[in-house]
């Protein structure tokens, strides 16, 4: 059990200490402020137990671990085992509670800590001002620099993982490191990536999808969507469905092309083939190139006519599905004839 009321009056004259110790002129760097914070906690704990009957101090040592370790040192009261964490944070200017926190994964976490808190001393102000409080209450998002950190705004006090992650603060760091990286990353991509189905110019994707990857016609269904699963991420969009979205479980009747049900995927092409007829022609020869060598023994030569684009891409997805004779799904249907319907090609 966290004794919070005694914690709290010891932190309380921590910072009356440090309030006294620093009046404005004198800024320190970052790293003297981690080093007094410390010492300040040191000589707060003294104080609070000189003020106490000794059946009623609590004998805590103060450890200053710094470097890159999370949090930067903690409160061990080895009169009841417990260890609270403490993180420092400092603001040389600007008056705003607003920072970087440590990486949302941790890392390089000190283990077996009941609870952190975090000490912020922002010197933006004059005289400066110093806060103690829970860490996990000033979380308030995650942001990648060269990982995922916690943003942290000590003028606001909110429960962040526990609303955003489904878990809470507590819990997430005393997960194994796998899993608070799934927990922290899935948070990061639905963040970070726009969804598919959310797209305004998702027939455009879409369009562009089916040009690149003829293999979305494979029989192999391992083959199907690896490349455009990856070109997706690429481009930041998130679709968790790849398979769902561009081809899908069941079949429909094509308007004009099939009267029996067929698979869903000549249904999608059907409806962006305007897009798919318009846009082959303006992508890239290059970027056209280096996709469709994925599907060809040899690198094909790209005509600049978008009709003769056309007619390769339909070569390819042919090879794909198995030949152009190919039955589409048992039904009456070959594989080309049916591209070229669609497409209105006329040979």
């Amino acid at each position: 059990m966290i004794r919070t009321a005694e914690y709290n009056e010891i932190f309380d004259i921590a910072k009356a200490k440090l309030s006294a110790k620093y009046t404005g002129a004198n800024i320190p760097t970052s790293s003297a402020f981690e080093e007094d914070a410390f010492s300040v906690l040191d000589a707060a704990v003294a104080e609070w137990n000189s003020a106490r009957t000794e059946d009623n101090r609590l004998e805590i040592e103060v450890v200053h671990v710094g470097g890159s370790r999370f949090p930067d040192g903690y409160l061990h009261n080895k009169t009841d085992g417990e260890k609270v964490g403490v993180e420092v944070k400092f603001h040389k200017s600007g008056e705003t509670w607003d920072t970087l926190g440590n990486s949302a994964v941790a890392t390089k976490q000190i283990p077996d800590l009941d609870s952190i808190m975090i000490l912020f001393g922002n010197f933006g102000y004059t005289p400066p001002q110093f806060l103690i409080t829970s860490y996990a209450s000033r979380i308030c998002d995650i942001s990648r620099t060269h990982y995922p950190r916690y943003d942290i705004d000590m003028s606001l006090e909110q429960d962040f993982c526990s609303k955003e992650l489904g878990i809470s603060f507590d819990e997430l760091r005393n997960l194994p490191r796998a899993q608070r990286e799934i927990i922290i990353n899935s948070y990061m991509a639905q963040k970070e990536y726009t969804e598919l189905t959310d797209r305004e110019d998702r027939s455009e994707i879409q369009s562009q999808a089916f040009i690149l990857f003829p293999e979305i016609f494979s029989t192999n269904n391992r083959r199907k969507y690896t490349r455009l699963g990856v070109w997706l991420y690429a481009s930041g969009i998130f679709c968790p469905n790849v398979r769902d979205f561009f081809t899908g479980s069941g079949k429909r009747v094509v308007n004009g092309i099939s009267n029996d049900p067929i698979p869903k995927v000549y249904y999608w092409l059907n409806e962006c083939k305007e897009n798919v007829k318009s846009q082959i022609g303006s992508i890239d020869s290059n970027l056209l190139k280096r996709s469709w060598s994925h599907n060809t023994d040899t690198a094909p030569v790209i005509p600049n006519s978008a009709d003769d684009r056309l007619r390769i891409w339909i070569e390819l997805a042919c090879s794909e599905a198995g030949g152009a004779e190919t039955s589409i799904d048992g039904s009456p249907y070959n594989f080309k004839n049916t591209i070229e319907r669609i497409l209105d090609i006329h040979q």
